[in-house]
């Protein structure tokens, strides 16, 4: 089970990342916020090598900072109104969050855990039960 999730979230992870990507390299006006000094600037020889850099640099902030703030950035920046109390954006999140207890912390709540899940039925060091709550033996 544990496999399932965490080989899932980062199937979702990289399909969000190489969405973001291709909006950034097609629509590069999109990009128009980053900060860019001539040291960098200088490096590359082209428009298209100097977009990629900066799209990529931009993909790579926004993954780490998790999916609440790609979807802020994307409703603030494009414009988009994406509704973030649908349930599905809320499992996405609870199951990125349970991806990050299973690879990070042996499945032990963290207080971080129960922050951004709003669950108050864990606490904090406590094993997960995977099982229970999402089926299984």
């Amino acid at each position: 089970m544990e496999n399932a999730i965490r080989q899932g979230v980062d199937i979702f992870n990289h399909y969000i990342a190489s969405l973001l990507r291709r909006v950034f390299t097609e629509r590069p006006e999109t990009l128009r916020t980053e900060n860019l000094s001539a040291k960098i600037a200088l490096e590359y020889a082209t428009r298209e090598e100097l977009i990629d850099y900066l799209a990529d640099k931009k993909v790579t902030d926004l993954s780490h900072s998790g999916l609440p703030d790609i979807i802020a950035y994307l409703n603030r920046n494009l414009g988009l109104d994406f509704d973030t109390s649908m349930g599905y954006y809320i499992q996405a999140c609870a199951f990125i969050e349970l991806r990050n207890l299973i690879v990070h912390h042996g499945s032990r709540v963290t207080s971080r855990f129960i922050e951004r899940t709003s669950t108050k039925s864990f606490r904090v060091a406590e094993i997960f039960p995977i099982r229970r709550a999402y089926g299984g033996p």
